[in-house]
């Protein structure tokens, strides 16, 4: 492997064609119903379902919007739990690993449902399976 094909890259190539731009700085209600931690999917999905609901929702995030892990790592777009699933049986048990598992395609099935329900232009398509070097020793295998 040549010097050059070493570096990492942290910032993901669609960072580049499409920056994160700032949003302007907004009062915070003073009240609301639900206050949810977080802009990832699983916040804004929850958000969405309760303002729809008659909720009043903030949804807060500790960076910009778009700028966490959903959009590095795919979030729940992928299905898959950080642990593989030997390492849940060994933790939990065959029964709670397998719930587990299943929760996490539920989780990436219920997406693909919203992106089709919400009619969100986002280029979405499935294809294949990705599977990302999480540090320099997977990067091998």
């Amino acid at each position: 492997m040549s010097a050059e094909n070493t570096t990492l890259k942290c910032m993901p190539y669609w960072w580049e064609a499409a920056p994160i731009s700032s949003l302007p700085e907004m009062p915070l209600d003073r009240r609301v119903d639900v206050a949810i931690i977080g802009a990832g999917y699983a916040g804004l999905t929850a958000g969405l379902t309760l303002a729809r609901a008659g909720r009043s929702v903030a949804v807060y995030d500790k960076q910009h919007p778009g700028e966490g892990a959903s959009s590095r790592n795919g979030g729940i777009t992928s299905g898959n739990i950080r642990l593989d699933h030997a390492t849940l049986v060994k933790k939990f048990g065959q029964e709670r690993a397998d719930a587990i598992t299943l929760e996490g395609k539920d989780a990436r099935q219920h997406l693909y449902e919203m992106i089709a329900a919400e009619e969100l232009d986002c280029d979405f398509v499935q294809v294949g399976r990705f599977g990302g070097a999480l540090g320099a020793n997977d990067y091998e295998r």
